[in-house]
């Protein structure tokens, strides 16, 4: 790091708003860059850089102990913020989105009733166990705990036979990428 960048850093942890700026723009491109490279997009990129400097200004009297290596613990920073991004993401659109087993929040009786239908057909072609497993998980919403209790089966094993049952309906329907849990 040059000594401008280590006098500057030095402002910062004292709170000095301009040094911060200055920082922001010599270090801004490499943060930038660095999220742009892992997303694809950069419009995430720019969000990812935005935290981070927003970070390093919240935690900017800690930073002296970054003095020497301020240009490392941006990059690294950049890598692991991007990435629990990438994976918040990813969790928000698997829970988030409309999904073929979202029965209640469908528009309309004949499209829930469409989605029951084809539900069920892949139900049939489960392992019966697998498949009344997931009934009552999923469509009768027993808790796993409870479905446990009642089949006389472990918790594990229950866990286990829902998520064999999301993948095989997945597969069933020929839907790879598909939100269902």
């Amino acid at each position: 790091m040059s000594s401008d960048q280590t006098e500057l850093l030095n402002r910062l942890v004292h709170g000095d708003r301009e040094a911060f700026t200055d920082l922001v723009r010599v270090c801004w491109k490499m943060v930038f860059n660095t999220a742009r490279r892992i997303t694809g997009d950069d419009e995430e990129a720019r969000d990812i850089a935005q935290t981070i400097f927003a970070d390093l200004w919240d935690n900017r009297r800690s930073m002296l102990a970054v003095r020497d290596n301020l240009q490392g613990w941006l990059y690294v920073k950049t890598c692991t913020t991007t990435l629990k991004h990438l994976r918040r993401r990813q969790r928000v659109e698997n829970s988030t989105a409309v999904h073929l087993f979202d029965l209640e929040n469908t528009d309309s009786d004949d499209t829930r009733e469409h989605y029951r239908e084809l539900l069920y057909k892949a139900l049939d072609q489960l392992p019966p166990r697998q498949a009344e497993i997931y009934r009552l998980h999923k469509l009768d919403d027993l808790p796993q705990a409870e479905v446990a209790a009642r089949l006389h089966v472990s918790l594990k094993n229950v866990k286990n036979m829902v998520y064999c049952a999301n993948e095989g309906i997945k597969k069933i329907l020929d839907i790879p990428n598909s939100p269902i849990k």
